[in-house]
């Protein structure tokens, strides 16, 4: 079957990897450190467990004269406190923001510009639909109306607005919520509307659920779930916290292997086809085990349509209907770093240049909760 996505496949660094043979033939599994041999700017020269990382020059890198730095030290710091204290006092580079932060940064370290942009990737709630009660559109439906989304972004991320489930950084596929028509209307904010569907399921009392999330993407992702959690108590669903470490989260519930619905984080996409891939049943990705036969010939129909504008109108025709996916949109910023450490910057600034809605429908089986839009120093 024809693939017009394989080019983007095969670039994703998420998913592909060019590898010796050698080294598969000494590391077997490539599970120890000593096997991460590739082609990239840097060779990793020392790794600790929960501590660091260390990176040297790659003398044989393909782009002459790059990387332009010797080396990188890449420290696993869980607090976002110590993290912002150790910039401050110039023990770090270069540092992933909070935006609650950025104006005392700015305050701190007026030398800096940050300019935001548009990134392609999200976050979102997703659920166990091949079991009760996610199985009921209804109680889908009624979910999607029970949260407000920009209260949560001006609550946790401070800046935001909703948008589709295509991000913003896709934006030739990614459709305003304006023009979803019929299935705009899940984007409300309505509890009461959510308590009605809730009503007409049969569960006027509501349910109770799981929701299960990870600490190891920071505070905002906790404080964004217990938010979550309030608003769906507000209409009678009582959704249990289950808070995993990093590696528990991606060995269950990334995986689909968990109860009630997970919410998190979804990688960054280059390609629409990465993010309509969760939703096919021979997918891995697809963690919220969705078996839509319309959906699913919709995904394999744009998978082997090459004319741009003739794929766009597969993925946005009304007569495919993929289901309605929600997001919700706040800011975040990347970068701050120390003066003098610009060559740095602008090396990955020219990495980030290399990164490159669906149509109305009523049908809901995930719930998008917000896209990071990162902005970064420009030295």
């Amino acid at each position: 079957m024809p693939y017009v996505c394989l080019v983007h496949a095969l670039a994703y660094p998420r998913s592909m990897w060019i590898i010796a043979l050698e080294v598969v033939d000494t590391f077997g599994d490539l599970k120890k450190p000593e096997a991460a041999i590739g082609t990239g700017p840097f060779l990793l020269e020392r790794y600790e467990p929960n501590v660091k990382m260390v990176f040297k020059r790659n003398p044989d890198y393909f782009r002459i004269g790059q990387p332009w730095v010797d080396g990188v030290d890449w420290l696993v710091l869980e607090e976002p406190s110590s993290r912002l204290a150790m910039y401050r006092i110039g023990q770090l580079d270069l540092l992933g923001v909070r935006q609650q932060d950025v104006q005392a940064l700015k305050k701190s370290h007026p030398h800096l510009i940050y300019q935001d942009f548009l990134v392609s990737n999200v976050s979102n709630i997703w659920m166990r639909v091949d079991q009760s009660p996610f199985n009921d559109v209804r109680v889908r439906r009624a979910i999607s109306l029970a949260i407000d989304r920009q209260g949560l972004i001006d609550a946790v991320a401070l800046r935001g607005a909703p948008t589709t489930v295509i991000p913003p950084g896709l934006a030739e596929w990614s459709l305003p919520i304006d023009q979803l028509g019929e299935g705009a209307k899940y984007y409300q904010y309505s509890p009461q509307e959510a308590r009605r569907l809730q009503t007409e399921a049969g569960l006027p009392q509501g349910f109770k659920t799981l929701l299960h999330t990870t600490t190891g993407f920071g505070p905002d992702l906790v404080d964004a779930a217990q938010l979550v959690q309030w608003y769906l108590k507000d209409v009678g669903i009582e959704a249990e916290l289950k808070l995993q470490e990093y590696g528990a989260y991606f060995a269950t519930a990334i995986q689909g292997k968990f109860e009630g619905m997970a919410l998190g984080p979804v990688a960054p996409a280059w390609d629409p086809d990465f993010m309509l891939s969760r939703y096919i049943p021979d997918s891995p990705r697809n963690n919220g085990h969705v078996n839509d036969p319309r959906l699913t010939a919709m995904v394999q129909a744009q998978r082997r349509t090459q004319d741009l504008e003739a794929r766009k109108k597969i993925i946005f025709s009304n007569n495919s209907p993929p289901p309605l996916m929600v997001t919700m949109t706040p800011f975040g910023d990347m970068a701050p770093q120390s003066k003098g450490t610009c060559i740095l910057q602008k090396y990955i600034e020219c990495l980030h240049s290399r990164l490159s809605a669906f149509p109305p429908t009523s049908t809901l089986y995930n719930i998008y909760i917000y896209r990071s839009c990162i902005g970064h120093e420009l030295c």
